[in-house]
């Protein structure tokens, strides 16, 4: 909230505005406040949009009452548009006139009669009205003002980070309401999780020289772009920021589905990077936690990608390696919104447990959704992933390389490497049809082209397409699996 004392004042009167601003301003006074009077005003100047704005800008409108001031149109104008936004008034009666305005006699006064100066008992009445401030309509129209005009500041074209924010920290000195504290923390967060976004663009200094990681960033699958040294601190800087805002937000609101869900998803992120398990496992845990306190207040909770949040549940369990739990997730999920999603890593838990069967029938409903959301969505790259797997599980190579010519005109790098790895993974289904068998290799060599892979890698893709696999091989492609992104992280 501003700090701000709008002071309403007869120009006869201006010795002893200046002596009120000078002991107020004392530093054993201790006194926050700032005092605003129509002495800034400068020529050229809109004056009486200037003097309204101000009002605007205030907590309150101390009004000095004398004699002269009473009868001033102009002090009354300020005190009535005052009382008339419902912004509070405080008379400091330095002179009680015969013909008080009832609307200021009712008001308490701050007594300075009889050439009293209780300087200490008008900083006492401030702060108390600045309190009551908080609970008034104009102080939720200049925080709900504010909240909005930091939202349009974060959003493109402008991406004017620092303004939002500037806003946003005084929108929250509006209000004492911790729900409404709750969602101007979330926004705080979610403008530092877009400057950060903006940070990790950053071109690469060396990005064309030889053995550079050109991978880009991908909050799907997690990879990690290369940041230049002087930007580092910036970027870890916004993580932080980040986390303290959703972590206010829920200490304000515990009840914040959407930031339930981001500190959900900040913290599976945290686990994917841990190398000791069980940190790893512990952050994990909380993700799940988090995920599950959004969906007890809101069922049927929706993430970004406009898919049920069962399946960020069900993509942390498989994290954890609990398998029969994480389908009972996605199965939650598919009955929330029937989408390829939920479906795609069903046949993958159950191509992972060796239930065939219900693999293929799962992926049946993966072609049957994908091809449906292709129609309205044909850019969507993880929809055609899904797409392609299903046509090559259900043996459908011709319809398989067309979907794959699609996905290589499409899909970004980290869509791709996710396309290897659960390819490698459909490669060591035993009575997997012959044709599926042969499809692979191939597939996966043309996808490796396109990435540009190492020669270990291409050494990879010929064991992983092989019927008859060592378990010498299979352990070799199992820790190679470990360095490539996961499909549908969620």
């Amino acid at each position: 909230m501003s700090n701000q004392v709008f002071i309403s004042y007869a120009h006869d009167d201006i010795n002893f505005i200046e002596e009120l601003i000078l002991n107020m301003e004392r530093e054993e006074l201790d006194c926050e406040f700032e005092f605003w009077t129509d002495t800034k005003l400068v020529g050229g100047i809109q004056w009486q949009e200037t003097i309204d704005k101000e009002i605007d800008n205030s907590f309150c409108v101390l009004v000095v009452v004398t004699k002269t001031s009473i009868l001033s149109p102009y002090v009354t104008y300020e005190w009535s548009m005052a009382l008339g936004r419902r912004l509070p008034v405080v008379p400091l009666v330095l002179e009680e006139p015969a013909n008080f305005h009832p609307k200021l006699k009712n008001i308490q006064w701050v007594r300075f009669l009889n050439h009293a100066r209780p300087w200490q008992d008008l900083k006492h009445e401030l702060e108390l009205t600045r309190a009551r401030y908080l609970s008034t309509e104009h102080a939720v129209r200049a925080s709900h003002k504010l909240l909005d005009e930091a939202r349009i500041q974060r959003q493109k074209p402008y991406n004017n980070f620092d303004g939002a924010i500037i806003k946003l920290k005084q929108a929250l000195e509006y209000t004492n309401d911790d729900l409404e504290m709750g969602d101007i923390f979330y926004e705080l967060a979610l403008t530092y999780a877009a400057r950060k976004r903006v940070l990790k663009q950053i071109p690469k200094a060396n990005q064309h020289e030889e053995g550079s990681d050109n991978t880009q960033y991908n909050e799907k699958n997690g990879s990690k772009p290369h940041i230049p040294d002087e930007r580092q601190h910036d970027v870890v800087g916004e993580e932080s920021n980040f986390r303290s805002a959703l972590e206010a937000t829920i200490g304000k609101n515990p009840n914040h589905t959407a930031c339930l869900y981001e500190l959900g998803t900040l913290y599976r992120k945290l686990g994917d990077k841990m190398t000791d398990k069980t940190r790893k496992n512990r952050y994990y845990s909380d993700s799940e936690a988090k995920f599950l306190a959004a969906l007890d207040i809101k069922g049927d909770l929706l993430d970004p990608d406009h898919e049920s949040v069962w399946g960020s549940v069900g993509g942390v369990r498989k994290r954890l390696n609990h398998r029969e739990e994480a389908i009972e997730a996605y199965k939650e999920a598919a009955e929330i919104k029937r989408t390829s999603y939920p479906y795609n890593n069903l046949g993958l838990l159950y191509m992972e447990a060796g239930e065939t069967a219900k693999m293929r029938q799962n992926f049946k409903l993966v072609e049957l959704f994908a091809g449906v959301k292709l129609q309205s969505d044909p850019g969507n790259e993880w929809v055609h992933n899904d797409h392609f797997i299903s046509k090559v599980v259900l043996g459908k190579i011709a319809q398989a390389r067309d979907a794959l010519d699609v996905v290589m005109i499409i899909a970004s790098d980290s869509a791709l490497n996710s396309l290897v790895d659960t390819l490698r993974k459909i490669s060591r289904i035993e009575d997997m049809p012959q044709r599926v068998k042969s499809f692979i290799p191939k597939a996966m060599s043309r996808i490796q082209e396109r990435l540009g892979t190492d020669n270990q890698d291409k050494k990879i893709i010929a064991m992983t397409g092989s019927t008859n696999k060592t378990s010498e091989n299979a352990e070799t492609s199992e820790k190679t699996e470990a360095s490539i992104q996961k499909q549908n992280v969620k």
